[in-house]
């Protein structure tokens, strides 16, 4: 992958995929790959031409975010803000206590604040003990609405299977409100 800055043309080589880019142009998130076949997040910065893994709080250490492995492009999907503050990204990682259902998981990260939430998460905060995983999450330009799909719905749990898709408030400004719910394709 080649970041081009239009007004030079000065050409910055970074190695990865499942790219997404800020709104204000200063910021790529984009996947690595490990020799696991897992993948690690990273951030670059095209104001200071640095290029970082992205690393959230977990139990008083900074941990390496780890998105799913290759076998399943759909889930590589990351989002970042319009002005790069928050990410969103899915990963099987633990990184909050509430986060015991052992499967992969939407969650935010405020680069500023340098705190992690769970966006997967049912009214009451807990992780959604789910038939499967979640996957290709996506953050508003203004970092308070996620959207992401998944296989069970964790909202009301009456619902079971079907492909449903989500549009919930970022847990950092608002925690336990979602928005709405709907299967994607039908009404």
């Amino acid at each position: 992958m080649v970041v081009l800055d239009v007004d030079t043309g000065r050409k910055t080589e970074l190695s990865g995929g499942a790219v997404d880019l800020s709104a204000n142009g200063r910021f790529v998130v984009y996947l690595t790959g490990l020799s696991s076949g897992a993948n690690a997040l990273h951030i670059y910065d095209h104001r200071t031409k640095t290029s970082s893994p992205v690393t959230v709080p977990v139990n008083g250490e900074n941990v390496a975010v780890i998105v799913v492995g290759q076998d399943s492009n759909s889930m590589q999907k990351v989002s970042i803000s319009g002005d790069g503050r928050y990410i969103a990204f899915v990963t099987r990682q633990a990184l909050v206590p509430g986060d015991n259902n052992g499967r992969i998981d939407a969650y935010v990260y405020d680069r500023e604040e340098h705190r992690v939430a769970l966006a997967s998460a049912r009214k009451n905060g807990t992780a959604a003990p789910g038939l499967n995983e979640v996957w290709n999450p996506e953050i508003s330009a203004d970092g308070h609405y996620i959207a992401f799909k998944s296989y069970y719905d964790f909202i009301d749990e009456t619902q079971d299977g079907g492909n449903w898709g989500f549009i919930t408030t970022n847990p950092l400004y608002e925690a336990g409100y979602c928005a709405g719910y709907s299967e994607f394709g039908a009404q």
